[in-house]
């Protein structure tokens, strides 16, 4: 292991990360599974998602944990299948009741409806954003929708912050440039 992905941890934050482990493994092996249909190809996505998130524990907000957990485990499994020549085009999230579950608190289906077309939205552009630079995307992510500190992404990646910023301000343009005024409206 190289030694920008090592980082020392508290004891609470052990404890605090085998409890978000003992939750979410299940959910995370499930996403993966169904992915790839391997029981133990599953399991290493599992773990290669795990290892990430202890790279940004920290300053992880808690309440997007799990939305995040799915997401990355399907963006692993993905790209495991396009490897192998078995990557089939899907349309939205994985797990799309899983997400639902996490963001459907009302009984309004108009309301249900508008969010829906946001999250294909979401998922389409974010997902061609993968495509063009899966860097811009990671970087995107964290900062926007995880909340993670730009100077800890820089840490973590081994670069100054002046390059996380242009990355970030890469992305945005990217997604302005070819979503328009969608993309303001996110």
């Amino acid at each position: 292991m190289s030694n920008k992905h090592k980082r020392e941890t508290t004891q609470s934050e052990t404890e605090e990360f085998k409890a978000v482990y003992l939750e979410y493994h299940n959910l995370v092996l499930k996403v993966a599974f169904n992915h790839i249909g391997d029981y133990h190809i599953a399991q290493d996505i599992c773990q290669e998602v795990f290892f990430r998130l202890h790279l940004y524990f920290d300053s992880m907000a808690r309440e997007k944990m799990k939305a995040w957990l799915v997401v990355v485990a399907a963006n692993i499994a993905r790209d495991l299948k396009k490897k192998g020549g078995k990557y089939r085009e899907s349309v939205g999230l994985p797990e799309t009741e899983e997400l639902e579950n996490l963001s459907d608190t009302s009984n309004n289906i108009e309301e249900f409806l508008e969010r829906s077309d946001a999250l294909l939205f979401c998922t389409e552009a974010l997902a061609a954003l993968r495509e063009k630079n899966k860097t811009w995307y990671e970087v995107l992510i964290l900062v926007e929708c995880m909340e993670v500190p730009r100077k800890k992404i820089a840490e973590v990646h081994g670069v100054r912050l002046g390059t996380v910023d242009g990355y970030l301000r890469r992305a945005k343009k990217w997604l302005r440039r070819n979503y328009g005024d969608a993309y303001q409206d996110l």
